[in-house]
C-alpha cells in the first residue's frame, strides 16, 4: 500500500482557495469547471455550510491541501439551500453563459434534475458522495479520504452511500469504486454524458473493509 503522510480532517472555509484549485485540476472540463471559478466558488461555499455536509481535506506536514471529499448527508437539504443562493449565483451563471453559450441546455438542464429531485427525493438514510479529488495519484490519498467519508456516513445514521461518475474514457476511476466495494446499479444520462451509478450499503460491509 503506498505511503501516505497527509492526516484527513473536517474542510473548513479557510480550504476553499486549496479545494478549488484541485477541483479545477482534477475535473477540467466539466460542468462545474466550465462554468467558472466564480460560480464554482459559490457552490463550494455553499456546500461547506451546509448542516448536512461531510467535507474532508487530507493535509501534509506543511499545511498544503494534498485532496478533498465532498458529500451530503441529505442530498434534499443541501440543494434546498443552494437554490435558495440564487442572488449570489445569478451572476456567475450569467457570466459564464455569455462566455460559453454552450453552457445554457446543460445548465437548463441541471435546474430542471435539481427541481425533480428535490421533488422525488424521500430517503432520508442517503448519503451522497459528490466529488474527490487529489493532487496526485498513486499515493493512497483518494483511498483514505474515501475511507473516512464512510466512516462519517456510517456515523450519521446513513445506510446507504451513492455516486455518479463518467462511464467512459474513465477505466481507473470507475474501477477505484468498484476496489472500494461500491457496486454499479445503473446508468444515468445527462446531457449526452453516460455516468455510472454506485451504492456502497452498510449491510453489504458486514465484516468487511472498504
Amino acid at each position: 500500500m503506498p505511503n501516505i503522510h497527509s492526516q484527513a480532517r473536517r474542510a473548513t472555509l479557510g480550504d476553499i482557495d486549496q479545494i478549488l484549485s484541485i477541483h479545477r485540476k482534477a475535473f477540467s472540463g466539466f460542468y462545474l469547471d466550465e462554468m467558472g471559478p466564480a460560480f464554482l466558488r459559490v457552490y463550494y461555499e455553499c456546500a461547506l455550510a451546509n448542516k448536512g455536509v461531510i467535507s474532508l481535506v487530507a493535509v501534509e506536514e506543511s499545511g498544503d491541501v494534498e485532496g478533498f471529499v465532498v458529500g451530503f448527508k441529505s442530498p434534499k437539504l443541501f440543494y434546498t439551500e443552494f437554490r435558495s443562493s440564487k442572488s449570489r449565483l445569478l451572476f456567475p451563471i450569467i457570466f459564464a453563459i455569455l462566455r460559453r453559450p454552450s453552457l445554457l441546455i446543460p445548465s437548463l438542464a441541471n435546474i430542471f434534475r435539481v427541481n425533480k429531485d428535490l421533488i422525488n427525493e424521500t430517503d432520508d438514510t442517503h448519503t451522497e458522495l459528490v466529488s474527490i479529488g487529489v493532487i496526485s495519484k498513486g499515493r493512497g490519498i483518494g483511498s483514505q479520504l474515501l475511507r473516512k467519508f464512510v466512516e462519517f456516513a456510517w456515523q450519521s445514521d446513513a445506510n446507504e452511500i451513492r455516486l455518479t461518475t463518467n462511464r467512459d474514457d474513465n477505466d481507473s476511476v470507475n474501477q477505484f469504486y468498484l476496489k472500494h466495494g461500491f457496486q454499479n446499479i445503473g446508468v444515468e444520462y445527462r446531457n449526452k454524458r453516460a455516468l455510472n451509478i454506485y451504492s456502497l450499503k452498510r449491510s453489504d460491509l458486514v465484516g468487511k473493509e472498504i
